[in-house]
């Protein structure tokens, strides 16, 4: 299987508080399971700061990752995942790397008890991973053993990083959770946004009480969206488009309704705000 990019990247440099080169910041316009092996892991979890899923593309071992992004626990699933390819940094030889706790025979009891392919978890404290393990297949019905240094598909694990990314920036007064999109940015909505999206908040698109629908199939839109076509940024201001040109499911704050399209929206709130792809302030 092919590895999903993300439909989620490139812009001016600017900071998160949108400060251009001259450091002069731009105007806000916003006023306002009790089994042995699961209790081993959270006591794993409870010794540490955080526990994140291990993605090969941004590895924890090798990079600096965002403290707040280290607040997650991202149980992946494993579904025919790609061969690694040889890590780009290596640590100095000189500094020898302590020995990290293999996660290996904990996971293997969990994965098996809810018949997953494969699992793969990590505990991080501070800036080193302190254990990490892996258990199963790449794929069902393949014998092929997942490893540690395998692809990873996040999946929706990166709705918890788009809130927790928001957050972070809601504490440095960059955006505001209470802040209606029709009150956000100049010409963020568009004209012919239908009138009940005026009023959603960036608190409601991140706790799926928006109305953002479900299924982006209509007018063809997710079929558009997987050609891929344009900046990661054009594309999700694409899925922006054609989801507020149409009235929510619901009164937004009225129904919890499981949307992708939220998050999306969310994230590129962000982004517009920021004048920094999502990829890049993740």
């Amino acid at each position: 299987m092919n590895r999903i990019k993300s439909p989620f990247q490139n812009g001016p440099s600017r900071d998160r508080r949108g400060r251009s080169e001259t450091g002069k910041r731009r105007p806000n316009p916003c006023d306002a399971g009790s089994e042995p092996a699961e209790r081993g892991l959270a006591e794993q979890a409870g010794r540490s700061e955080s526990i994140v899923g291990r993605s090969r593309a941004h590895s924890v071992r090798d990079s600096q990752v965002p403290y707040s992004v280290r607040a997650l626990l991202l149980v992946l699933l494993g579904f025919g995942s790609a061969p690694a390819l040889a890590d780009p940094v290596k640590a100095p030889a000189a500094k020898a790397k302590a020995a990290e706790e293999d996660l290996g025979p904990l996971l293997a009891t969990i994965r098996a008890k809810y018949d997953m392919p494969a699992l793969c978890a990590a505990v991080v404290k501070h800036d080193r991973v302190t254990a990490i393990g892996v258990d199963g297949v790449r794929r069902r019905g393949d014998p092929t053993k997942a490893t540690i240094d395998d692809l990873w598909h996040l999946g929706s694990c990166t709705k918890s990083m788009t809130a927790t990314l928001c957050a972070t920036l809601v504490d440095e007064k960059v955006l505001t959770f209470g802040g209606a999109l029709c009150r956000f940015e100049e010409g963020f909505l568009p004209k012919d946004a239908d009138a009940g999206w005026k009023d959603v908040t960036l608190e409601q698109l991140l706790t799926n009480r928006s109305g953002a629908p479900t299924d982006l199939s209509r007018d063809g839109l997710w079929g558009e969206l997987w050609k891929r076509e344009g900046t990661p940024v054009e594309q999700r201001h694409r899925l922006f488009l054609g989801v507020v040109k149409y009235p929510p499911l619901e009164r937004p704050g009225t129904k919890f309704i499981y949307s992708n399209a939220g998050f999306s929206i969310a994230g590129h709130m962000a982004e517009t705000r920021t004048k920094t792809p999502w990829e890049a302030l993740i």
